[in-house]
């Protein structure tokens, strides 16, 4: 068995024969979602305060996870939330960063269908085997589900993935916190699309 965070690109191709490509998957106009005030304060707050936001626990509590509070608080009846939860198969384990579920009532989040990864060192691309990795695990658990999102991001930037049945597609356009409505849009279009 292999952490998430171990996991490389050629483990990825070699190992569980997934195919990973750049392209775009998302709709090219999303519709902004409003943000709701006590999201916009945080994240002005934060912004002027990101040289203390120096290591992935800041950056998950003070960007990420109020993001992800914003889009439980605007799809509640649709989706769950869950932070640091394990993940594990036959072949992959780890705990997730963040983890959705399609059920709002789960107290069991199983193999939930969108996974966020927190971006080591301020580079998205060195996250996306890793989420990868966490969302061919949720893939494998949810059986007869094939379709899986999934983010990585800094907390500034988001990088949005889609794997359906082996083909990971990292979505070509990177989306900044100042575009946070159409962040929150995204997760909009995600959900319904799932």
């Amino acid at each position: 068995m292999k952490s998430f965070s171990q996991i490389t690109r050629a483990d990825l191709e070699n190992d569980y024969q997934l195919i990973i490509e750049g392209g775009n998957f998302l709709p090219s106009e999303i519709d902004p979602v409003a943000v709701p005030s006590w999201l916009e304060f945080i994240i002005n707050s934060r912004r002027k305060n990101l040289k203390t936001m120096r290591n992935e626990k800041a950056i998950s509590e003070g960007l990420i996870a109020p993001i992800l509070m914003a889009v439980q608080e605007i799809y509640k009846d649709k989706i769950s939330v869950y932070s640091g939860e394990p993940l594990a198969t036959d072949e992959l384990w780890g705990v997730c960063d963040f983890l959705i579920t399609k059920d709002p009532n789960s107290f069991d989040p199983k193999g939930g269908y969108f996974i966020l990864v927190e971006a080591k060192k301020n580079d998205l691309l060195s996250g996306v085997p890793q989420c990868v990795a966490e969302m061919y695990a949720a893939q494998v658990l949810n059986k007869n589900d094939d379709l899986v999102y999934g983010c990585v991001s800094t907390g500034l930037e988001w990088l949005f993935i889609k794997l359906e049945n082996k083909t990971a597609i990292t979505h070509l356009n990177v989306f900044t916190i100042s575009e946070v409505n159409t962040i929150l849009g995204i997760f909009g279009w995600i959900i319904k699309a799932a």
